[in-house]
């Protein structure tokens, strides 16, 4: 193979598709936009219309694939009011790479993955810098790397992906010199990021390729010997860290010992507590942000949290046990299919991707037992990307073709139509469909300009667009009902006030957990309650609170709403006392301090 062939044009185009969708996805850490989702999964399937030139491998690995995927849509996008509109994107961006993955040819697998490794090159350039400068952060201002990812651990698990296969092949012999040397950067790398599930990921990856070795009955030998200078080469790495001018040897050595255990362990119980609740069906897929909010306890009390920090028990309360169960039981037939074939490698075209891939997904499975990786696009993407190509050489074990692909194409073309037309068509169509989101976010910015100008008609109809869009984003109501308030307070007007109670109503209907929606229909019957026709009694206004309260007992705001009320119920010694409460959870709350104040002088 000549330089030349990686610019030939059957190979350019993919690998622009490649390259442009990879940034995408990972711009995703750190950028918040609809388009960036929407970019990334145009390119894979331009990708996937390209370049994919043999069928679809049906064997037992892709069939548990397959379920895994058709849990998480039902449980994200079918059955669940719950929506998060990324949900969609997430799974594509788990499916796409494996449909892709398991039909490229080798050459075209060998060449996506020197193109990624080259991107993650760069961010670990990057990732050095931040650490020997304190500079060039965009999030987690410090002296761990993360390059351009939210957190430096989840970096740390994208190293990993890179760092196993280059030591695999090393150890295996496979261009020794630079697999060497590519090996102890990418460890620095590593290094910089002080993860210590980044290192306990390369320990169980490390493990995986000695345990293959002694398996693999002849058909894979990594050298004592090199595992000896590779282990010498980390151990230099390691010391260079611990005595650089730029670097405290105590910053190594307290990520091992320190960090945020005890944080991670209140994260599991509210997970575990949670799952009692529900443990067969779960609350849906990326929805324990949500959920989080009814059984966060201290030190969460005023605090965001999306995950749980493991993606196992994360699986199991949005998706039930069964979803639980399908994804152990993707990973366990992962390693069953490698032990199957480690006797039979002989018969692959490229049997060395085996223990590559295979050392490389273990750093992330156990690297998910203590972070989220299975939840960052970036990293589902090369999860994506590296299952569909073990599912690529199971080849030989797969299910007889049925030929349902081929009648459909000759059916199509019998009536004198192209399929590659009837592709390209059902491609554009998906793609205007996951442009909804992207539209509905773009109308929402726009409202927000019309409403600085003033213009509140043109500010209404964006917002009326995006809920249309997707309809389904309870934040969408919320913003059209804040309008409507707002609208019927400054004109006095009943109308307006009777449909900003009807779209705050119909925004909690649709999502029960976000709470935004309940607050603003409160507020609206308490504060301005002379502007609606039958506003709620005392009673129901204090039993709305009450209620909001119990699924939200740390929330600020929903805290603040119940003694708004108590004050507006003429509780006061009841409302004394609970923003005394409040203080002991809230001590650094300004918002806090001043409502005692202000009650405690009797300004209310």
């Amino acid at each position: 193979m000549t330089k030349m062939s990686y610019l030939t044009k059957g190979a350019l185009l993919p690998l622009l598709f490649f390259f442009i969708g990879f940034i995408f996805i990972l711009l995703v850490s750190v950028i918040s936009g609809w388009i960036l989702w929407w970019g990334a999964a145009a390119c894979l399937i331009l990708l996937f219309l390209k370049r994919c030139n043999q069928s679809f491998p049906v064997n037992t690995f892709s069939i548990a694939f397959a379920v895994f995927i058709f849990i998480l849509f039902i449980k994200g996008i079918v059955l669940n009011s719950i929506y998060h509109g990324e949900t969609v994107f997430n799974i594509l961006f788990f499916i796409l790479p494996f449909v892709v993955f398991s039909r490229l040819d080798a050459l075209t697998i060998e060449r996506f993955f020197k193109a990624a490794a080259f991107i993650f090159g760069m961010l670990i350039l990057w990732g050095l810098v931040q650490h020997l400068t304190g500079s060039l952060y965009i999030v987690d201002q410090g002296r761990r790397a993360n390059a351009i990812f939210y957190t430096s651990n989840t970096f740390a698990t994208g190293i990993n992906l890179f760092l196993l296969p280059f030591t695999a092949l090393y150890l295996l012999g496979i261009r020794p010199r630079l697999t060497y040397w590519l090996s102890l950067f990418f460890f620095s790398g590593l290094m910089a990021t002080q993860s210590r599930g980044g290192y306990l990921g390369l320990i169980f990856g490390l493990l995986f390729l000695a345990l293959f070795n002694l398996a693999g009955q002849g058909q894979i030998k990594l050298s004592p010997n090199r595992w000896a200078k590779l282990a010498a080469g980390f151990a230099v790495i390691i010391l260079l860290f611990q005595f650089s001018p730029s670097w405290s040897g105590e910053d190594v050595k307290a990520t091992v010992t320190e960090g945020h255990t005890s944080d991670r362990l209140v994260l599991y119980g509210i997970a575990l507590e949670a799952i009692k609740v529900n443990p067969l069906w779960g609350y849906g897929y990326f929805n324990f942000g949500y959920i989080y909010e009814r059984y966060k306890i201290p030190p969460f009390n005023d605090k965001i949290a999306l995950f749980v920090h493991n993606d196992y028990l994360q699986m199991w309360l949005e998706t039930g046990l069964i979803g639980l169960l399908a994804l152990l039981s993707l990973i366990g037939i992962f390693y069953l299919s490698l032990w199957r074939k480690r006797s039979d490698m002989s018969s692959m075209l490229n049997p060395v991707w085996l223990p590559l891939i295979g050392a490389a997904m273990t750093s992330l499975f156990a690297h998910a037992a203590v972070d989220f990786p299975l939840y960052i696009p970036a990293l589902q993407f090369l999860s994506g990307a590296y299952m569909g190509t073990v599912n690529n050489l199971l080849r030989s074990v797969s299910i007889p073709d049925l030929k349902i692909i081929p009648f459909i194409i000759s059916s199509v073309e019998r009536i004198g139509i192209r399929f590659v037309v009837v592709k390209g068509a059902a491609a554009s169509v998906f793609l205007l469909w996951l442009l909804q989101p992207a539209i509905a976010q773009f109308a929402t910015d726009r409202s927000l300009e019309d409403l600085r100008k003033g213009d509140v008609k043109y500010a209404l109809k964006k917002i009326t667009l995006a809920q249309r869009l997707v309809p389904e984003n309870a934040y969408y109501y919320w913003f059209e009902g804040v309008i409507l308030r707002d609208q019927a307070v400054e004109l006095q007007n009943r109308e307006l006030a009777a449909l900003a109670d009807r779209v705050f109503a119909r925004g909690a209907e649709i999502n029960p957990y976000y709470s935004n929606n309940f607050i603003e229909r409160i507020r609206l019957h308490r504060d301005h309650r002379v502007l609606l026709e039958k506003p709620v009694d005392n009673e129901t206004l204090l039993r709305w609170n009450e209620e909001l309260l119990m699924w939200h007992p740390y929330h600020v705001h929903v805290n603040v709403e119940y003694f708004h009320t108590l004050l507006f119920l003429g509780k006061k010694k009841e409302a004394l006392l609970f923003a005394r409460q409040m203080r002991y959870r809230y001590p650094q709350s300004k918002l806090i301090k001043d409502l005692i104040n202000d009650l405690e002088q009797g300004r209310y």
